[in-house]
């Protein structure tokens, strides 16, 4: 967890990247997912969320969950928006409100091409609020979900849009973080033995292997 003096008010994430689950999951979420990957992360992150803030006080405070919209033309080429179902799937578990609220204006250079510098100063561009969000966000508390944050550039920016509009307080929902791979190994080595196991051993379920590495799935989640 970590409380920054900008942007939300609140990071969590599941695992750090480069974790070898990080390294398996991320890149299926992106390109090929199933409804199986979804719903595995979506309950890890859900798990994460409600360690911090109770499902009682989630629901009695009305918070809303969004996500960081994906590139239009990765839509396009991918068939979906992973972070868009990872929201819905997560608001389903909380039985909290998931709404699109901001939108990715495409065209635009794609986020993990750019430094880090070069990523904020195209970040607030690539995004704006939707027509209608106004309304949905004033006095509210958010909770904005991605696959993975990196330089934090994207979530800082869809951040800024929302408090512009109204938000009171946000959350930033990950499942990954990345981290140096030497912090990421000090780390490990002031963990106690338990976590330490719990976190190398934290994988998805097996499936069919041909399922999850087939571009062209037929169960991929419509949401």
């Amino acid at each position: 967890r970590e409380m920054p003096k900008s942007g939300p008010d609140v990071f969590l994430h599941v695992i750090a990247y480069p974790c070898a689950t990080a390294r398996r999951v991320l890149p299926k979420l992106k390109k090929h997912c199933t409804k199986e990957e979804i719903y595995f992360c979506a309950e890890e992150m859900a798990t994460v969320l409600q360690n911090e803030i109770p499902i009682e006080r989630l629901r009695r405070e009305q918070y809303l969950v969004t996500f960081v919209p994906r590139r239009p033309q990765n839509v396009r080429v991918y068939g979906y928006d992973h972070a868009r179902l990872l929201a819905k799937r997560i608001a389903d578990l909380l039985g909290l409100p998931c709404l699109s609220l901001l939108s990715h204006k495409g065209g635009t250079q794609e986020q993990k091409l750019l430094s880090a510098a070069k990523r904020r100063q195209n970040a607030f561009a690539s995004f704006e609020l939707r027509s209608k969000a106004v309304k949905e966000i004033h006095d509210r508390k958010l909770i904005i979900v991605d696959d993975v944050i990196t330089t934090g550039s994207s979530m800082f920016a869809c951040t800024k849009h929302l408090r512009n509009a109204g938000a009171t307080f946000v959350i930033s929902l990950t499942f990954a973080k990345t981290i140096s791979a030497n912090r990421y190994a000090t780390a490990l080595q002031y963990l106690p033995a338990q976590q330490i196991a719990q976190r190398r051993h934290l994988s998805m379920p097996d499936y069919d292997a041909e399922n999850l590495n087939s571009p062209k799935q037929k169960n991929k989640t419509d949401v």
